[in-house]
């Protein structure tokens, strides 16, 4: 299964609007909250005429059809987007709970907060394109590209459902996607972590630029590298 094929185009527009409007709710889009959703849009296949053509009556009706699974992922993808830049806003958070209200979910009840948004170890389609496009850089961290590490790679984007030669757009910058991973639950994160140790220690030299980038997220979440190695 591909990144978002159990979505009908139309829920596919209706996503990377949706997640534009959380972007766009406090007057400001900044670059890391457009480069993550153009991230998902291209490989999604969604552009800003689909948008236009969809229209906001079409969007409102697409947005309450859709399934509690789906309405659940687009929930936690617009928490992506309303915490990528550690500053949230009033209007972003409005947004959400028109989606939420929609559907009878209150984003106040701790319980689903606590299972949906923080210890879930599910990912989004947004989470597994920020996901491997940073593993898809990690390969050039230090200058020197292995085969064993694009078969890990190839292993980690196919765990997805995906194949990494039909994805696009996979240079983001890293300040812009280590924030991105930040909103992830630890448990989701745990677990691409290792695949992100194996692409590092395939040679098994873990060099300074590949350490410089897994650090943050070893801190983040109170992970061990040394842990993670001898898994």
């Amino acid at each position: 299964m591909g990144l978002m094929d159990n979505y009908t185009h139309k829920e596919r527009v209706a996503t990377i609007a949706f997640l534009k409007m959380v972007a766009l709710s406090d007057e400001i889009l900044k670059p890391e909250e457009d480069e993550i959703i153009n991230l998902l849009a291209k490989n999604v296949l969604v552009t800003d005429d689909d948008i236009n053509l969809l229209g906001e009556e079409k969007l409102k009706l697409t947005l309450k059809a859709m399934t509690k699974v789906k309405t659940h992922e687009l929930l936690r993808m617009g928490y992506t987007i309303l915490d990528i830049d550690d500053d949230v806003n009033f209007h972003e958070i409005k947004i959400l709970n028109y989606l939420a209200k929609e559907h009878n979910i209150d984003l106040e009840d701790d319980n689903f907060i606590y299972s949906v948004i923080y210890t879930s170890d599910e990912y989004t389609p947004l989470d597994k394109i920020v996901l491997i496009s940073y593993a898809y850089q990690m390969m050039f961290a230090d200058s020197k590209i292995h085969k064993e590490e694009m078969r890990v790679l190839k292993k980690m984007t196919s765990a997805f459902g995906l194949n990494i030669d039909e994805v696009n757009g996979l240079i983001v910058p890293l300040d812009t996607l280590t924030k991105a991973v930040k909103t992830m639950s630890g448990p989701s994160v745990t677990k691409i972590l290792k695949f992100l140790v194996q692409i590092a220690m395939v040679d098994n030299d873990l060099s300074k630029e590949e350490f410089d980038m897994i650090f943050p997220l070893l801190s983040e979440f109170n992970v061990s590298i040394e842990s993670l190695m001898k898994k």
